[in-house]
């Protein structure tokens, strides 16, 4: 097994298997990889008490574990979610020992949206629809969800749903998982950003209009951010990516967090 997939074995309400990178285990939770853990326990639950456990490194970015797809642009297209949960279950799937394969956006907006703009249980429809197909395999809008006419790339369990505004607990997931966030889009600020940790007090915490994915987490002249993977092209920001500030509940980006398992 890949170094960094080592597998915290632990029997959670879930089933989940919670995965932290080996670098980052301490001492006393390499130790517990075999115990057994209360089966009444939440996956959140365990991840809380383990968080005390983990030797949280100092900056984290999929990228270079080469578990991110590329940068797209979506265009004219409102089913945002569809994009960042594709992305993130494309994730999921290399840091599983797979191959990175994009995923079709257009089956998670035919299956799973149907007209919602966010839907906080989109993991569980994914695994319910037996997974994503591959975004060549399934390349547009059909209206309705056809996806038996293609094979699925990749599976998943169904999705967690983090606790809001706990930064904490999102820097622990991250690990396990790029995460789907939901923020505040719509200043000026945002719309024009292009590099730097982007701060503004103005951003909404309640107003979420858009999503993103979290594919790591480090600091800047003392300021924390997360790297964040927009869906507005290579031309955007810094080449499709933006450092929010970290450990302020900006824009809203602690308040609907998920992702795959």
């Amino acid at each position: 097994m890949n170094a960094i997939l080592w597998c915290v074995v632990a029997l959670v309400g879930t089933g989940e298997c919670i995965r932290v990178p080996y670098q980052v285990q301490s001492k006393r939770m390499r130790n517990i990889r075999q115990e057994h853990v209360n089966t009444q326990d939440s996956g959140i639950s365990f991840m809380q008490r383990l968080g005390q456990d983990i030797n949280i490194p100092s900056s984290w970015d999929w990228r270079t574990h080469g578990a991110v797809t590329p940068v797209i642009n979506q265009g004219q297209s409102g089913a945002v979610e569809s994009y960042v949960a594709a992305d993130c279950v494309a994730s999921y799937g290399q840091i599983h020992g797979g191959t990175l394969t994009s995923l079709s956006s257009a089956e998670v907006a035919d299956c799973c949206l149907q007209g919602s703009v966010l839907n906080p249980k989109v993991f569980d429809c994914i695994r319910g629809i037996g997974g994503l197909c591959s975004s060549s395999s399934y390349p547009s809008q059909q209206g309705t969800c056809g996806n038996t006419t293609c094979t699925a790339s990749v599976k998943i369990n169904g999705g967690i749903n983090l606790p809001p505004k706990d930064e904490k607990m999102m820097q622990i997931a991250l690990l396990s998982n790029p995460l789907i966030v939901a923020i505040d889009a719509g200043q000026t600020s945002f719309q024009e950003y292009t590099s730097g940790v982007y701060d503004d007090p103005n951003c909404s915490t309640t107003q979420l209009d858009h999503m993103l994915m979290i594919v790591g987490y480090g600091s800047e002249g003392g300021n924390d951010y997360w790297i964040c993977k927009n869906t507005w092209g290579v031309n955007w920001g810094m080449a499709g990516y933006i450092w929010i500030a970290r450990n302020k509940n900006m824009c809203g980006i602690s308040e609907m967090v998920a992702y795959p398992f």
